[in-house]
């Protein structure tokens, strides 16, 4: 009996050590990440600054629309040419900023008045970006970029609707250019902001699928 049971405790302890080997061989998985409760509230003081700077940056766009309107007057000067304008500059008329432009041989003056402005539409995307940074379910990253990304999305937009203007005020009737402006650029800007909204909301939520 002393003999035959001696093969076999040595195969199991050969078992045992080559399980023992493997063991430590094997990279001990990292541990989850758990914040604690400094890293939390650094976290929060974070998200904090950043809502307060931008809801004061939501103020100042309101408070300063017109300089805004002057920015977005010299940007329509370099790109009405690129579409059909022969001459163009950053004006004035009437104390508002314009776009002074050449079309079908004559000069023409395009108004920028603050309900054409993208001001207030910039302003919302911040007080909202500014509320939402206050819950922290919400990614800070994803924030942060759905807010760049809506803001350059809603000033090409309105480049659009000021370069459609200045199209229609210069090669068609009035009444062409009065529906433009009242009802064609007003549906184009409802559409983009909502659109922005949507793309906004989507962004923030979204989750990465885990690999």
């Amino acid at each position: 009996m002393t003999s035959a049971s001696a093969p076999l405790d040595t195969r199991a302890s050969r078992r045992a050590l080559r399980e023992a080997q493997e063991i430590r061989e094997k990279p001990n998985p990292s541990p989850a990440y758990v914040p604690t409760p400094t890293t939390s509230r650094v976290h929060m003081a974070i998200r904090w600054a950043l809502a307060l700077l931008f809801a004061a940056g939501a103020a100042a766009a309101v408070a300063f629309e017109h300089a805004i309107r002057t920015m977005e007057a010299a940007i329509s000067a370099e790109l009405l040419p690129l579409i059909f304008a022969t001459g163009t500059k950053a004006a004035t008329s009437s104390g508002s900023p314009a776009i002074a432009f050449e079309g079908d041989g004559h000069w023409y003056a395009l108004r920028i008045t603050a309900e054409c402005a993208i001001a207030f539409y910039v302003a919302a995307i911040f007080a909202l970006t500014a509320i939402l940074l206050l819950l922290p379910r919400f990614p800070l990253a994803r924030l942060l970029g759905a807010t760049v990304i809506g803001m350059v999305g809603l000033i090409a937009l309105n480049q659009v609707r000021l370069g459609w203007l200045a199209y229609a005020f210069s090669f068609q009737s009035r009444e062409v250019f009065d529906w433009v402006h009242i009802v064609g650029g007003t549906i184009l800007m409802a559409v983009s902001m909502a659109a922005t909204l949507l793309f906004y909301v989507l962004f923030i939520v979204h989750k990465p699928k885990k690999k």
